[in-house]
């Protein structure tokens, strides 16, 4: 935070209250959350995922393209 105070000319804040702290963390969640599931940002993931299905409203279910998940045997 205090390097874009100084980017924008402005002082960072002495404190940070916990309704602004409330609002960061969830801003953060959703922020992080709209690439990683939305359905409009797909054509971005679809170099780097397989379509697997829905999982749940408005959230696509994708894995990950050419690599192996957590406890898969090795082929033959």
């Amino acid at each position: 935070m205090a390097a874009v105070a100084r980017l924008t000319g402005r002082h960072a804040p002495e404190k940070i209250g916990l309704l602004d702290l409330g609002l960061m963390g969830m801003f953060t969640h959703r922020l992080s959350r709209t690439p990683a599931k939305d359905p409009v940002v797909s054509p971005l993931r679809a170099p780097f995922t397989k379509y697997v299905g829905v999982s749940g409203p408005s959230e696509l279910r994708e894995e990950v393209r050419g690599m192996k998940q957590a406890g898969e045997d090795e082929p033959g």
